[in-house]
Parts: C-alpha cells; sequence; structure tokens
C-alpha cells in the first residue's frame, strides 16, 4: 500500500508537469504565429505571464490536487505555535536559502560552462502588477496546497520524517532547474515541519509569501536604484571620485537590504544551531522501517517518471538562451 501511494502521488505530480509544459508549448507556439503575424505584442505582460502560469494553475494544480485526494489522508493531533517560534522559523529560512542560491548558482555555471541564464531571476526583475500577483500571492499559496498540505497529508502516515523529506525533494525538483532546487528543498524541510507540526497550512502560506515578496518585489526595488553604469566602471577598474560618487549615492537601499539579509543569515544560523536537538518527530503506526524506506519511497513507476520529467528539464535550463 506505501508503495502504491508514494507511486501515486509522483504520478500525480509528473502528469502535473507534463500538462502544463504541453499547454507552454502549444501556448508559445500560437503566441510566436501571432506576433510573426502583428497580431501579438511581445511587451504585453499579461499575456504572456498568463500563458506561462495560468496552465499551471487553473489546470496542473486542480489535476494534482484530485489525484493525490484519493490516497487516504493521515490522521493527526495538531500542535500549537506561537508567534515568536514561527518567527525563529522564519529566521531558520534565511541561511538556508543563501547557501542553496549559491549551490544552485555554482553548479549551474560549473555545468553549463557559465552558458546558462537564470530565467526566473529575468522574471523577477519585471515590475509590472502581474509579476506581483503570480509571484507574491499565487503561487506561494497554490505551491502550498500541493507541496506541504496535500501531499503530506497523505504520506504523513508512514512518517513525519518520510512526509516532509518526499514533499521538500519535490517541492525543489518542480522548479524544474539547478538556480533553485537546493533553495527550494530547504523551504520545503522547515515548512514541512511547521505543517506537520501544526497543521496550519495558512503558517507556511504566510512565509512563502513574505519570502517571495522580500526576493522578488524588494530585493529588485533595491537594486533597481543603483547606478548600474556607475558600477560597471568600478568593476572594470575605473575608479575616479565622481564614478564612485555616483555610484554611492545610490546604494543605500541596496546596503540596507543586503545587511538585512546578513543580518537574518547570521541569526539563522544561531537559531538553527541552539534548536537543531528541539526539532520533535510523531512515531506513526505505518511508520516505513528504515531498511527498504527509501526504495518505497522513490523506486516506483510514479516517482520515477516525475524524476525523469524534472531532470530533463534540468539540462534544458542549463542550456545557453536560443538554443532550443
Amino acid at each position: 500500500m506505501a508503495k502504491k501511494d508514494f507511486s501515486r502521488v509522483g504520478l500525480s505530480l509528473f502528469l502535473y508537469a507534463v500538462v502544463v509544459i504541453g499547454i507552454q508549448l502549444i501556448a508559445q507556439v500560437v503566441l510566436n504565429v501571432l506576433y510573426a503575424q502583428g497580431m501579438f505584442d511581445p511587451n504585453n505582460t499579461w499575456i504572456t505571464w498568463g500563458a506561462t502560469f495560468l496552465p499551471n494553475y487553473l489546470i496542473g494544480v486542480p489535476l494534482a490536487i484530485g489525484m493525490m485526494h484519493r490516497i487516504e489522508k493521515d490522521t493527526y493531533e495538531p500542535e500549537s505555535m506561537k508567534l515568536g517560534q514561527l518567527i525563529a522559523f522564519f529566521v531558520m529560512t534565511y541561511p538556508l536559502m543563501y547557501i542553496g542560491n549559491i549551490i544552485g548558482t555554482l553548479l549551474s555555471y560549473v555545468f553549463s560552462g557559465g552558458q546558462a541564464v537564470n530565467q526566473v531571476a529575468l522574471l523577477a526583475e519585471e515590475t509590472s502588477i502581474v509579476k506581483i500577483i503570480v509571484m507574491v500571492i499565487l503561487a506561494p499559496v497554490l505551491e502550498e496546497l500541493v507541496f506541504r498540505k496535500t501531499i503530506i497529508d497523505r504520506l504523513g502516515k508512514y512518517g513525519e520524517k518520510t512526509a516532509i523529506l518526499y514533499s521538500a525533494i519535490a517541492f525543489g525538483l518542480f522548479h524544474m532547474n539547478l538556480y533553485q532546487f537546493f533553495y527550494a528543498f530547504a523551504f520545503g524541510l522547515i515548512w514541512g515541519y511547521i505543517y506537520v507540526r501544526t497543521h496550519k497550512i495558512q503558517y507556511t502560506m504566510c512565509m512563502h509569501i513574505l519570502i517571495n515578496f522580500l526576493g522578488s518585489v524588494v530585493a529588485m526595488k533595491a537594486v533597481s536604484k543603483l547606478d548600474m553604469d556607475a558600477l560597471n566602471q568600478i568593476s572594470s577598474g575605473f575608479t575616479d571620485a565622481q564614478t564612485i560618487e555616483r555610484f554611492v549615492s545610490t546604494a543605500g537601499p541596496f546596503l540596507i537590504y543586503f545587511a538585512f539579509v546578513m543580518i537574518m543569515v547570521v541569526v539563522g544560523i544561531i537559531l538553527l544551531l541552539v534548536n537543531r536537538k528541539k526539532f520533535v518527530f510523531v512515531e506513526k503506526e505505518n511508520e516505513l522501517p528504515k531498511e527498504g524506506k527509501y526504495k518505497t519511497m522513490f523506486i516506483n513507476v510514479g516517482s520515477i517518471l516525475f524524476f525523469i520529467v524534472c531532470l530533463v528539464m534540468f539540462v534544458l535550463a542549463l542550456l545557453p538562451a536560443g538554443t532550443l
């Protein structure tokens, strides 16, 4: 039964990915044809973002949740978590996010020979209202419903650690690129733990929304204030007083944001070290035995298919822009 349930979750995610990718490709072809005929403005962010993300949220999410709802849910006794604890967990995500981002960026650079482009970072640079709606509201809410609530509710009966690990790996893989995999996986571990303790999905939704807001809105706003011409000149060794003054006069918001991130990273590391032995996991009646546990979790038809499609997308994401 356990292997069947893990396979069904994996198959749900596989179909979710394949259907969404297929619709996105068709939409892109249609938009290219319309553009060639002068009927589509590529600067129309509503159409571009809609073609990219609406298949995900209007078709993919209901499909995945609908398929997984057939799996029997776990029984649980939710615990309360104080605001101070939630804030501490939020801070703990920062060093994991920072380290994960560095690992993902370095590996992407190495494996692509420096040719890969972080497409998500390019999307985050946009300042349109549609970006905020998608990246700050829709994505966090719907991703938490799939990867925390639905998956953990269905797999929690096989062990809290097991459910958290599977959902975190699935969450990381579903981002379809190395840039995001490691920090998304780390988020999945922290948010998964919060959910198994409290079973209040609104907690992880709020954290996810705040992380995306700070990273895709506040950070981009701070960077946009920089005098990039002056920065490029300084980077190339051109360091006259006027250029330095131009850069310094615009660097305030960025330096404040950078200081905030560094403080959060340092405090987060301290909190992780202090609280490393305080993570509690409840033993489940159907807990998977250590022997053969990972085989049950990952060596099944659904999970293998899901892993394959994600790995293919990982490789494609490492190709230079314009290769395909």
